[in-house]
């Protein structure tokens, strides 16, 4: 028991709420005392009243960080609409009916990961680090590679305006520059059904073999971009 000090073993009254939510109300109302009839206001020393909701599932159901869950068939069910979060899967499950395997043997190995590395590049004026104000972004090279695999399965390059041919991978070219961020940023939205990386990375550094023709044209500005960073 947490935060229990005693030199021996004593009785323990577990409570179990409905809401985590519940959890400091009571512990406050604990604390205080709570009248009682004939015995005046007696008050009790809450114990791992102060551990996460979130902490005291993965004790209670023996989860450890990473670890493989299953869920068995039949006892779950997949939200169709109102997801919440970027996974691909949604589901509602009995919490006790989470199956946690422990990390050995054939449950030690890591999940398949999608990590989506990137690099964006600004057309930046000599001497000067690129403001989104003022510099236009001109390409967003993305890689993509699944966690144990050697070869990535996604060679993207996004550029504005015309680009050279790139061998193995693929390009896309805009003519705006509004036109090429919401390609970058929507595929990878809550809305969009395309495939989301587990992990995203920043890119190391640039992508060599991209020659965007681009011209300093007004049109091509996007407004109200000064919160993107060039980077």
């Amino acid at each position: 028991m947490f935060g229990y000090h005693g030199h021996g073993p004593s009785p323990f009254l577990r409570i179990t709420l409905a809401l985590p939510r519940l959890v400091a109300p009571a512990r406050r109302l604990l604390e205080q005392g709570v009248r009682v009839v004939g015995l005046g206001t007696p008050s009790f020393a809450p114990y791992e009243a102060n551990v996460d909701f979130e902490i005291r599932f993965m004790v209670d159901a023996d989860i450890v960080g990473c670890n493989w869950l299953e869920l068995p068939a039949g006892k779950y069910v997949l939200r169709p609409e109102g997801k919440t979060t970027l996974c691909q899967l949604e589901v509602d499950v009995l919490w006790s009916d989470v199956v946690s395997h422990p990390p050995e043997g054939q449950w030690q190995r890591i999940a398949p990961l999608r990590v989506l590395s990137f690099d964006i590049e600004c057309a930046g004026r000599k001497g000067i680090f690129p403001e989104p104000e003022q510099d236009p972004v001109i390409q967003i090279c993305s890689l993509g590679l699944r966690w144990g695999e050697q070869e990535p399965f996604l060679r993207l390059a996004l550029t504005l305006r015309s680009c050279a041919p790139i061998l193995g991978a693929q390009v896309q070219s805009y003519e705006r520059e509004e036109e090429l961020l919401q390609v970058a940023v929507v595929p990878w939205s809550p809305r969009s059904t395309a495939p989301r990386p587990g992990l995203h990375t920043p890119g190391a550094g640039p992508i060599s073999g991209l020659s965007p023709a681009w011209s300093p044209d007004p049109e091509t500005r996007v407004p109200g971009l000064s919160q993107l960073p060039p980077r």
